[in-house]
């Protein structure tokens, strides 16, 4: 729900920036020329706007899962793989115009980037698409019976499975030093 969410957000908004940009400009300067040249580079910069929320959001579910290493590949490429040396070069090679399309360029290789990078989890770490079913763990070991309740003493076990999920040997540690991390 989060990516439809995402991208519902960023293509309302992509269509309001180019539908308004004119009297977005006007808002913040009073220069025609400079309100008309915001209105023809608005177009070129937002562009694939809409793909930026979904991958964001990509980023943050691989941080939120504690795959540490997919999320910093997501997160951080974008600034500084793709938009610090685009910009740079395509200004070189292109010129003004360069320094406008990088960041579309950029986000087309980021969602190719986070396509690799599901694909990867996919088989990594068993997830269907990539993303959003977690692997069979504790919980999943239960099954309801017919009248759709699990077994007697389910639920306790559960309860204790959890509490071993979310007890990692590193709480100990920020135990004993009397840090304990805000959860």
């Amino acid at each position: 729900m989060g990516l439809v969410i995402a991208l519902a957000h960023c293509a309302t908004m992509q269509l309001i920036f180019l539908s308004f940009s004119a009297p977005i400009a006007r808002l913040f300067v009073s220069d025609p020329a400079v309100a008309a040249e915001y209105a023809r580079i608005v177009p070129i910069t937002t562009s694939i706007l809409w793909v930026a929320g979904p991958t964001t959001v990509i980023a943050s579910y691989f941080q939120a899962i504690g795959s540490a290493s997919r999320a910093a590949i997501l997160g951080l490429t974008r600034p500084f793989m793709f938009s610090i040396p685009l910009t740079l070069c395509l200004a070189l090679r292109i010129g003004v115009i360069g320094i406008w399309i990088a960041g579309p360029v950029g986000e087309v290789l980021l969602l190719l980037l986070t396509f690799a990078v599901l694909s990867h989890a996919r088989g990594a770490l068993g997830l269907k698409r990539g993303l959003f079913t977690a692997p069979a763990g504790p919980h999943q070991r239960y099954r309801k019976n017919a009248a759709g309740c699990l077994p007697c003493g389910a639920n306790r076990v559960y309860a204790a499975d959890l509490c071993k999920l979310i007890e990692p040997r590193s709480l100990s540690w920020w135990g004993r030093k009397g840090m304990m991390p805000y959860l």
